[in-house]
Formats: C-alpha cells, structure tokens, sequence
C-alpha cells in the first residue's frame, strides 16, 4: 500500500491544488535541474524522442513533458516511436502519428545540434508530464490534435449511447499495474461507490479485465454500456499481449477512445493509471473519484483501528 504524503511531497501537493501555474514553474525548474547539461543548451537543439516498452499513456505523458521542455526553451522535438507493442507493420514506422499529429514539433529557430534521449530520461519525461496538473497539461495538449477518424468514431459512438442522459464514466485498470505500482482495488468496493451515484445514471465501463466487465454487467444489468475493446482473460497486460499478437493499432486506438469517453462524462470514477490521469488532461473539469486512493484511506483506517489495544 502506498504510504501517505510526507514533507515535501505533501506542499508540493498542496501547491498543485493553490496554484497550478506556479507548481508548473516549480516542477520544471525541478526537473530540468535534473537533467544532462547539454538539454538545458541555450542553441536551438532537435530532440529525437523513442519509445519504451511500456503502456500507451505511458507514452502520452512522456510527449506532455517533452513538449513542455521543448517549447519552454525553444527547441524541436521529434518523436521515434518505432517498434514495440502498437508498432503496426502496414502503417508508417512512427507509431505516434497512427493516432495523433504533428510530428515533429517545431518550437524554436531551426536546430543545428541533434539530441538522442536517453532512455532514462524518456522516462523522467514520462514522469514530469504525469505530474503535471490537469489544466496545465490540457493547455500543453494544444500543441497536440488527435487524428479526425478517432474524433469520429468517438462522436458516433457518443452519439448511439450517451443520448444526452447522465453517465458515469468507470475505468478500471487491473493486470500488471496493480500491487506493483497500486494496491488492487476490489471489484466488490468499486460498486459500492457506483451505488453511492445518481441510480438513474448510465455507467460507461473501461477496463482492461474482462471479468470486471463481466461483474459490472452482473451486478448493474443494462445501466451499463461499454466498448468493444480487447480485453485481458488472464492477467497479461493488453499492450503485451496485443504486441505478440500482431494487434498494436487496435490496442493503442482502444486505449485512446476509451479515455475519450471517460472525459465526456460527467462523473469519472478511476483507479490509479496513466490512462485514467489523462482523461483529466482532456477534461480538466470533469469531477473525478481517485478510487485506488479512497479505498487505500479506508483500508488504512481500518487497519490502524485494529490495531489499537481493546
């Protein structure tokens, strides 16, 4: 179970709720500090940005954060993702442009000294975009259009099932990112916070295990609508096992249109993950439940009750 905020990580969460400009300012500076001199260079530079195997919003964020930096000091950014799980051999190499544009990125004067990132700064790139509050991110996602085919799948798809009554976004993220980076939320605890929502509403369900999907339709019968998405059976990740299966695009485009749903509702229930944080970045108003943290407060709780002598 993650431990609670403490000291620094505790005002730098506060500060992200006061002023999310200045927290901005504050976790750059942070993060820039951190990184190889030759990135903070005061010349125009190109940055050619790869992938990592990892999940799809993984990705996204990193792009938020290289955005950021890159527009900050006036330098271009390319994007490589090549290869990897949502590498599609019948499209071009640059797995990105599948599903978003532009790429490259040009925020300066034209650059006359390349930069390769390391792999262990993509990954603080992927952490600094993550942390990044919603609003902020969402002004950063400016720079960024998704491709009009998926904006239109998503409108018909909003059009065929939301029909303008309330609905309650529901995304639960299960296989391999839970109990290593999130305790795991019980199926049985999610719908005891569904049945705390406006009974009339209808429940848009995301999720990456089908048994969950299963649960919810048991429990909550025709209240709930969902997509035709690839689903795990057996505890595999889907970037994993899409990968291995020749279904990248399908995967990346599932993942995608997923979190586009969630932000059109007007309630989001979410467990902890990449993809549940951006719908924040596409929607910064929309009222969101962290439903791993709520159960970990309430688990906590308990436990520290129990553990007092009677």
């Amino acid at each position: 179970m993650k431990p609670p905020p403490s000291g620094k990580r505790a005002a730098v969460g506060v500060l992200r709720q006061v002023s999310p400009t200045l927290h901005h300012k504050f976790l750059r500076w942070r993060f820039q500090a951190k990184l190889p001199a030759v990135y903070r260079s005061g010349a125009p530079l190109a940055f050619t940005m790869p992938g990592r195997e990892a999940g799809f919003f993984s990705h996204f964020f990193q792009v938020i954060g290289a955005i950021d930096f890159c527009r900050s000091l006036g330098h271009t950014l390319i994007l490589d993702f090549r290869g990897g799980p949502y590498a599609d051999n019948d499209r071009t190499e640059n797995w990105w442009t599948y599903y978003f544009e532009p790429d490259p990125f040009l925020f300066g004067q034209a650059a006359s000294t390349d930069v390769l990132v390391a792999h262990a700064e993509r990954e603080a790139f992927a952490r600094y975009g993550a942390n990044l509050a919603p609003a902020v991110a969402n002004e950063i996602m400016s720079a960024i259009q998704v491709r009009s085919p998926i904006r239109d799948k998503v409108d018909s798809f909003v059009a065929d099932h939301f029909r303008g009554s309330k609905v309650i976004g529901i995304h639960y993220r299960g296989t391999d990112k839970v109990e290593k980076e999130a305790v795991r939320v019980p199926y049985e605890y999610v719908a005891s916070q569904v049945d705390r929502q406006d009974a009339s509403a209808q429940l848009f369900v995301a999720a990456d295990e089908a048994a969950f999907l299963a649960y919810m339709v048991e429990h909550f019968g025709d209240r709930v609508f969902f997509l035709d998405a690839l689903r795990s059976d057996d505890g595999a990740p889907i970037h994993s096992m899409a990968g291995s299966q020749g279904l990248g695009y399908r995967a990346g485009e599932d993942a995608l249109i997923d979190c586009l749903l969630l932000s059109r509702c007007q309630r989001l229930l979410r467990t902890d993950s990449n993809l549940s944080k951006a719908c924040s970045v596409f929607n910064p108003k929309q009222p969101a439940v962290d439903l791993t943290r709520e159960f970990s407060r309430e688990a906590q709780r308990t436990a520290q009750q129990n553990s007092r002598p009677h």
